[in-house]
């Protein structure tokens, strides 16, 4: 799993890294040009995530811990993922979650272990605004494949005139 992930982290990564200078497209609503991450997130959803993450530091030490990103999923999906911890969450997303916790490891080195047991956290603090729209946009995009679309409820057609 070790080897998996760490293809995974630097795939991903470089993934990033190409999404930064390609994705990004300046959009027109309501006679305002903001900057979006094409067909991912909207600004409303990245305000809720925003919000989330920062209900979910329950200590306010700017520092998502495993436990927190479990409430944060919480939240964000408004109970729909009941995970107690990273073990019993869906995998897509402990793989978000590990991938952006590591990225402390371009910065200290791999042998710093910075993001192995309760040195893992996501910072909350000094990131641009383009460090959580890729991660809330991640985020929304797992989201969209975990979890099933909401079913509608059967409608009755009313019976065709003789």
């Amino acid at each position: 799993i070790t080897k998996m992930f760490t293809r995974f982290f630097f795939v991903t990564n470089f993934w990033v890294f190409l999404v930064s200078f390609t994705a990004w497209i300046p959009q027109i609503v309501n006679g305002q040009a903001h900057m979006q991450l094409a067909g991912f997130i909207t600004n409303e959803e990245l305000e809720k995530c925003k919000e989330d993450l920062a209900f979910a530091d329950n200590d306010g030490n700017e520092d998502l811990t495993p436990n927190e990103f479990i409430q944060f999923l919480s939240l964000q999906t408004k109970g729909a993922i009941n995970a107690t911890s990273l073990d019993t969450a869906p995998i897509r997303l402990v793989l978000v979650y590990l991938t952006v916790a590591c990225n402390c490891v371009q910065e200290f080195g791999i042998e710093s272990q910075c993001c192995q047991g309760d040195n893992a956290h996501i910072p909350l603090h000094d990131h641009a605004d383009q460090y959580f729209t890729f991660f809330c946009a991640d985020i929304n995009e797992s989201l969209d494949i975990v979890l099933p679309p909401p079913t509608q409820s059967p409608t009755t057609l009313a019976p065709m005139p003789t």
